[in-house]
């Protein structure tokens, strides 16, 4: 590379974004965006340092957070990311990783709990589907596949006897 603006173009052009998207991950402003791949403004190392280290994070986007959720599949996103399901009370019934939440989403509510829970009028101990005590989901987009695995890790520690994660103790 010749100029510190080569770099920036060649990170801009391999990133496969749109100027919108590449300007969001980078956090850099669109015109500076031209600006610096065209060449009519020079790029400082500190700037091409601080664009690549904001592209290069790995973020963690809320899409929906405690959102009421009726089993409506066709309204969620097909990203990937952790899927949170709750109770009617807000308590975490389950979470899981998914590389598309739509899919993930509509299995893990047809799926019934590996624990019996205290459900209905008579408070009797059943296993049932996570649909049936569903009531509130949270959606975060995370496009990294390990940083979805670390993040489901770390939830499973957080939350190691409220959920029913059948991944519960399993950490690589």
């Amino acid at each position: 590379m010749k100029t510190l603006n080569d770099a920036f173009r060649k990170l801009k052009t391999d990133s496969g974004l749109t100027t919108a998207q590449f300007a969001k991950r980078a956090k850099v402003q669109q015109p500076n965006i031209s600006a610096y791949t065209s060449g009519a403004s020079s790029i400082g190392p500190k700037a091409l340092l601080r664009a690549c280290e904001n592209y290069f994070s790995w973020p963690v986007m809320p899409l929906m957070e405690i959102a009421p959720f009726t089993g409506a599949f066709a309204t969620l996103p097909t990203v990937g990311g952790i899927y949170v399901l709750y109770d009617s009370a807000g308590n975490v019934v389950y979470f899981g990783k998914a590389t598309n939440f739509r899919a993930e989403v509509a299995q893990t509510w047809k799926r019934t709990s590996s624990f019996p829970t205290r459900f209905g009028p008579d408070l009797k101990k059943e296993k049932h589907m996570f649909g049936a005590v569903t009531s509130f989901l949270s959606l975060y987009q995370i496009d990294t596949p390990r940083v979805r695995k670390n993040f489901e890790a770390f939830l499973l520690r957080i939350f190691p006897n409220q959920t029913h994660n059948h991944n519960l103790g399993k950490f690589s």
